[in-house]
């Protein structure tokens, strides 16, 4: 029997740079798209991003910036918001289900799991700031192009955008009207629809609604019960109403709602598993009986049980997911002669509830269950303005939390049952400013720099009723640690050279922020010095080039960067007094990488896409179970990563169009955690995507199929060690899924 952790249909970089020497298509730009009037000309369309909070030719942006369009991620059958991480340079994600997302922009992430905390990668719906890794993985439908800005964004976007940023922007109503129906069907039985529909209302007034429901079984079978994990339900609805009050007072009103129901808990991997000389977790080989019981198996307690598919196991239960997520966001924009006045106002609330079978095993070993109710509320005012010269944004912004969680385990059938409560609660505000500059046509300064002042406050208790003790922290108990107060600058300073309309170069210094905060553990005895931790700071350096060639039918942009990181905010996941144990730890650290993006369409039927990424990074001081102190690479930080893609369009007749895309995506070898115990480092993988299209010359419906992850390579998203416990928690990706999709526009 094989340890699970090695079944892999083993591929390597060669198919990704064979891919790259066919060519790879291009996201957000012309694609040779069958058209009316046969194939679209070969030149790349300019791309139109809002990196820095108004619209700007992504070519002319000094920030590594990559965009996807609408049309873009229908083509690439993306469902969820991390399948967009496939698609960008040195971007990377973990997840528990989906309960849970952590997304990570060239090595930055922040791996922790509780529900409370804030990433250090932004992400944005609209003008809508979704602040705990509860909400990465909300229903993202109806778009018009998602971008993702990899270095510091704190400027401008403010709140923990560390590493990065990800902005999902919603389509909006429209003067005439229209919309669209879209269906999938594929394996697993997967059904999808998607539509929206939206225009003029009224003289003053134009609306938009739009809908998506997703059913999909699981993809890991529980024999126990003929049950499967990994599966997904959801509904999400969103409505926009625009109204022009007059030629220069606008009021824009989104309202959404999402709810996943019935869902089971992450579809989690069974694998035997033991300390090594470190304290940190190795699989156990199938010649060796390390625990006295078998050959290849854990400890006495899981009775001899073994798994050698990561798709088919046998657990107590499948768990169970729900999430209900409610937004309101109301824009009102005033148009003065010389600047703009923005008033940005955002309500949300989450209620979730999500339990699992943490050991994946048949017996009663480790079984939690979370539950969260989420209250947010931001308010923003900003105002800018242009001058011949001068472009400048300056605003305030005002954010406040308040995050309610209930956690509970059931260790061993009840021997030991630690539960716990924690209110957190988060007040911030901030002033920030910045100005672009042309002191020539040629030359362009940027400056800009943000306060931010957070106030954080945690509530908790828990107790163990199996071994009868208790634990309170909080201001009465633990005043100079229960309430942190976070002082924290963000800074930009930029210069841009553009010797010609076809390039841009450019030189960068960000130095972005994020306060400290929160960690939480049930497990007893307690030590609340391992509670808080402190604010990072990470100061970022670099270079990078945009250029647009051979009369717009390529496009290339590269870029290298240095980050100095000082109290990265590392999570630590090991065993302390015989229980698994998580908490942050401030280590510094260093970063460094380079990045190219090519697009090129030779002809007006072809366009290939090569994307490639490098990172080596170094977290200090890392301090092992054992207590040996070593350095270690942040998480999820292969040394190579890339994506590449190539389309072909061609007209059939006179009235039909046919088109064929294939993606490949690969990740060199990584560890999922900082401590990089030998059970959670992953081999490097590689995966690819084919896509066959149909459609009218006048673009009115389109039918394809579709295949994800066609060689079915076994690779996982998720990994934390449990020797403590003999085992692991790790899941895999979702094996191979083949379907249909038909989409009509009106």
């Amino acid at each position: 029997m094989k340890n699970c952790q090695k079944i892999r249909i083993t591929r390597n970089s060669s198919i990704l740079v064979t891919a790259g020497v066919l060519g790879m298509s291009a996201f957000g730009h012309a694609q040779g798209q069958v058209t009316e009037g046969g194939v679209r000309g070969s030149a790349l369309e300019e791309v139109v991003v809002t990196a820095q909070r108004r619209e700007q030719n992504i070519q002319t942006v000094g920030v590594a910036v990559t965009a996807l369009s609408g049309e873009d991620m229908s083509r690439l059958t993306m469902n969820t918001p991390m399948d967009v991480s496939a698609h960008v340079p040195n971007m990377r994600y973990i997840t528990l289900g989906g309960s849970v997302v952590n997304y990570n922009i060239r090595g930055i992430s922040q791996n922790d799991f509780l529900d409370h905390l804030e990433p250090p990668i932004s992400m944005y719906l609209d003008d809508s700031y979704l602040s705990t890794v509860t909400q990465g993985s909300l229903p993202v439908f109806d778009l018009q192009r998602v971008e993702v800005l990899r270095g510091p964004q704190g400027t401008l976007f403010g709140r923990n955008a560390t590493g990065g940023l990800i902005q999902f922007i919603s389509n909006q109503p429209t003067e005439e009207t229209e919309g669209f129906v879209d269906f999938i069907a594929g394996t697993d039985t997967w059904g999808k629809f998607e539509g929206a529909v939206g225009g003029r209302l009224t003289e003053k007034v134009k609306g938009r609604i739009a809908g998506v429901v997703s059913t999909r079984e699981g993809y890991v079978d529980n024999a126990i019960d003929d049950t499967k994990l990994g599966g997904e339900n959801y509904v999400a609805l969103r409505s926009i109403l625009d109204i022009e009050q007059s030629e220069t007072l606008n009021i824009n009103v989104s309202m959404r709602y999402s709810r996943n129901h019935d869902q089971s808990g992450a579809p989690y991997t069974f694998a035997p598993t033991i300390s090594n000389e470190d304290g940190l977790g190795r699989f156990v080989e199938q010649d060796e009986d390390p625990y006295g019981t078998c050959m290849g198996c854990g400890p006495a307690y899981y009775e001899g049980y073994q798994q050698d598919d990561p798709y088919k196991g046998e657990f107590t239960s499948k768990g169970n997911y729900e999430r209900d997520a409610y937004g309101l966001t109301l824009k009102i924009e005033k148009d003065y002669e010389n600047f703009l006045v923005s008033s940005i106002t955002d309500v949300q609330r989450l209620e979730k509830s999500y339990y699992e079978d943490v050991d994946a095993a048949p017996q009663y070993i480790a079984d939690d269950t979370h539950v969260q109710k989420l209250d947010h509320i931001t308010q923003e005012f900003r105002l800018s303005g242009s001058t011949q010269k001068l472009d400048w944004t300056s605003g305030a912004y005002f954010f406040y939390q308040k995050s309610d969680n209930q956690t509970s385990y059931v260790l061993f059938d009840g021997v030991s049952t630690p539960s716990s409560t924690a209110l957190n609660k988060t007040k911030s505000a901030a002033l920030y400013a910045q100005v672009e500059y042309r002191f020539t046509p040629n030359i362009i300064g940027v400056i800009g720099g943000r306060y931010t002042r957070d106030e954080k406050e945690l509530d908790f208790y828990t107790e163990d009723k199996g071994i009868g003790l208790d634990f309170t922290f909080n201001d009465g108990t633990h005043p100079d640690m229960a309430e942190k107060d976070f002082n924290l600058w963000s800074a930009r300073a930029e210069l841009q050279w553009r010797p010609t309309d076809q390039s841009m170069f450019y030189a960068s210094y960000n130095r972005g922020t994020k306060g400290g905060g929160f960690s939480l553990t049930a497990y007893l005895p307690i030590d609340p010095e391992r509670f808080p931790f402190d604010d990072e700071t990470l100061h970022a350096y670099e270079i990078g080039a945009k250029l647009d060639l051979f009369d717009g039918r390529a496009r290339l942009n590269a870029n290298a960067f240095y980050y100095d990181y000082k109290n990265y905010q590392a999570f630590n996941f090991q065993t302390l007094n015989g229980n698994p144990v998580g908490s942050i730890l401030n280590k510094d650290g260093t970063l460094e990488g380079a990045e190219i993006e090519l697009t090129v369409m030779p002809t007006e039927n072809w366009t290939f896409k090569l994307n490639v990424a490098h990172l080596n990074t170094n977290v200090e001081d890392i301090q092992l179970p054992t207590g040996r102190v070593v350095d270690r690479d942040f998480p999820q930080s292969p040394t190579l990563s890339g994506n590449a893609m190539v389309r072909y369009d061609t007209a059939l007749n006179e009235n039909y169009g046919g088109s064929i895309q294939f993606n490949a995506v690969y990740n060199g070898s990584q560890s999922l955690t900082v401590l990089s115990a030998p059970n959670e480092r992953e081999d490097s993988y590689s995966t690819g995507e084919l896509r066959v299209g149909l459609a009218p010359l006048d673009g009115r419906w389109e039918a394809a199929i579709f295949a994800k992850n066609i060689w079915n390579e076994e690779y996982r998203i998720f990994a934390f060690d449990l020797s403590s416990l003999g085992t692991i928690a790790q899941s895999y990706a979702r094996d191979r899924t083949v379907g249909v999709n038909f989409r009509y526009n009106f």
